[in-house]
C-alpha cells in the first residue's frame, strides 16, 4: 500500500512515495522529480455591470495571457472567454454549466489571476472558490478597499504594469513557493 503527496513548485513536482518494499516488509520512501506544468485561471470581468447583454473590451486577456505566458512558459494558462466568446448568448442552462466548470476550475487549478477594474460579480466568485481552496490568488485591480478583493487576494496590483514588475523582480514566484510551503 502506498501513500502519495506532492509538493509543486512552479515547473517540478516532487512526489513522496511511502510504502514497503517488496517481500521484506521494510517501509522505504522513493523520491521522484517529475515535469508537471503550473495551472493558472485568467478571471476577469466579462459583463461587469452592463445591463443589456454585452462585454467589456477583452482585448486584456490576450496581453496577460502572453505576459504570464512569458513569465511561466511550461504553466498551462486557461482564458475562460477564449472558448465562450458567444457566452451572453448562452441559454440559461448552459451558461450554469459553463459557470460551474470554470468554479471547479478555479477550486482544483494552483493560481488564479484576477483582472478587475471594476465590481465583476463572476470574478468575485472565481475569487472566492479559489481563496476558499487554498489556491494563489493574484488580483490586478484599483479596487484596493474592496473587501472581496482585500479577503480573498494573496497579492493585489493597482496596475498590470506594477503586475508584470513583480513577476520580473520575482516577487511573486518567492510569494507562491512561501505559500506553497506554508501549506505542506
Amino acid at each position: 500500500m502506498f501513500d502519495e503527496s506532492c509538493a509543486t513548485d512552479c515547473a517540478v513536482r516532487v512526489t513522496f512515495v511511502r510504502g514497503l518494499f517488496w517481500g521484506t516488509g521494510r517501509e522505504v520512501f522513493l523520491f521522484v522529480d517529475e515535469e508537471c506544468a503550473m495551472k493558472i485561471f485568467l478571471a476577469g470581468i466579462m459583463q461587469g455591470s452592463h445591463v443589456s447583454a454585452c462585454v467589456h473590451d477583452q482585448s486584456y486577456r490576450d496581453s496577460l495571457h502572453d505576459i504570464v505566458q512569458g513569465h511561466w512558459p511550461k504553466a498551462e494558462v486557461y482564458d475562460p472567454f477564449a472558448n465562450h466568446t458567444e457566452s451572453v448568448g448562452y441559454s440559461s442552462g448552459h451558461a450554469r454549466d459553463v459557470f460551474c466548470q470554470h468554479i471547479r476550475m478555479c477550486q482544483q487549478f494552483d493560481v488564479l489571476i484576477a483582472y478587475v477594474p471594476e465590481a465583476s460579480m463572476g470574478t468575485a466568485i472565481e475569487m472566492w472558490e479559489a481563496h476558499m481552496n487554498a489556491r494563489f490568488v493574484i488580483t490586478i485591480t484599483p479596487l484596493i478597499h474592496n473587501w472581496v478583493v482585500q479577503i480573498t487576494s494573496n497579492v493585489v496590483y493597482g496596475t498590470v504594469p506594477a503586475f508584470v514588475e513583480s513577476l520580473r523582480s520575482g516577487e511573486i514566484d518567492k510569494l507562491i513557493r512561501h505559500e506553497q510551503i506554508s501549506h505542506d
